[in-house]
């Protein structure tokens, strides 16, 4: 597919294969510049129902502006194929800081590259939008040294119809990250905005101590103890770590959605606070 034409963008090289479809940096003659390009599996969709809802709540993330979430430019079908096209966004994942420093990156430098994170997840919690695929992989450090959250083309309403597990392929599989994935995915339960903070307490904590908390070897493993076992507890890796910040990530890893934060501006409130008194 490299070097061709797909729906008018030229494909130049593949980025990435996500869960939910293949990424790829694509050429936009019209505008001249570098876009982000995901062409979405064939058998995502059980039914053309399920296929219509998708795109009308993808769609919903065209109306994310903020300086720390990468810009939904267009949704479309070529020959039945479903795509999403994305600002493309030059710089370091989240993924290759873990993997560069595998003792955890220091207590500044979590601060300040979670903080903005946290700030774009509140807004986009605000305006009724989800991610449900929050990832080391979507979170990118661009080159200007900004934190931008990517591929919000998953997403989901807040205040949509049964708020199910996102989308399940005529095979049976489960979109999503396993190691991400909150239990309410899983499980296949009612998610909202709390399946975000799952998320994202994983990478916080996978940022701070250099490893995945239930990552065992293979997707099912993973599941399970993202199901039934309780991570380390942060503070024994991280001593330099304020008691109370370690347990704000914690608190994000409940297993109940009830007994994590209500909203990532609170989350957000929190940490800042913990970490600061703890310094």
């Amino acid at each position: 597919m490299i070097g061709t034409l797909f729906a008018g963008y030229k494909i130049i090289e593949r980025l990435g294969g996500l869960s939910n479809g293949v990424v790829f940096r694509a050429y936009d003659p019209r505008s001249e510049q570098f876009v982000a390009i995901k062409i979405l599996i064939k058998d995502m969709f059980l039914t053309p129902e399920k296929q219509a809802r998708f795109l009308r709540e993808a769609q919903t993330a065209v109306i994310l502006e903020h300086a720390n979430i990468a810009k939904l430019l267009e949704l479309g079908d070529s020959r039945g194929t479903q795509y999403l096209v994305m600002e493309y966004i030059e710089g370091k994942t989240f993924r290759e800081i873990i993997e560069a420093e595998p003792n955890g990156v220091t207590i500044k430098g979590f601060v300040g590259i979670i903080d903005p994170v946290l700030d774009a997840l509140a807004y986009a919690h605000q305006k009724g939008v989800i991610h449900r695929d929050l990832k080391p992989e979507n979170l990118i450090l661009n080159k200007n040294g900004v934190p931008v959250i990517v591929d919000f083309g998953l997403v989901k309403m807040s205040d949509s119809e049964r708020p199910d597990i996102g989308y399940i392929t005529s095979q049976g599989m489960v979109l999503g990250s396993p190691g991400y994935m909150a239990p309410e995915q899983v499980s296949s339960l009612p998610q909202d905005h709390r399946t975000d903070l799952f998320s994202i307490g994983v990478i916080m904590y996978e940022l701070l101590c250099g490893s995945n908390p239930f990552c065992d070897g293979s997707p099912i493993k993973a599941m399970q103890k993202i199901l039934y076992d309780d991570p380390l507890t942060l503070e024994l890796i991280r001593p330099d770590l304020p008691t109370k910040a370690s347990n704000i990530i914690h608190k994000c890893m409940s297993k109940d959605p009830n007994d994590r934060f209500n909203h990532a501006e609170e989350l957000q409130r929190e940490l800042k606070k913990a970490i600061e008194s703890g310094w």
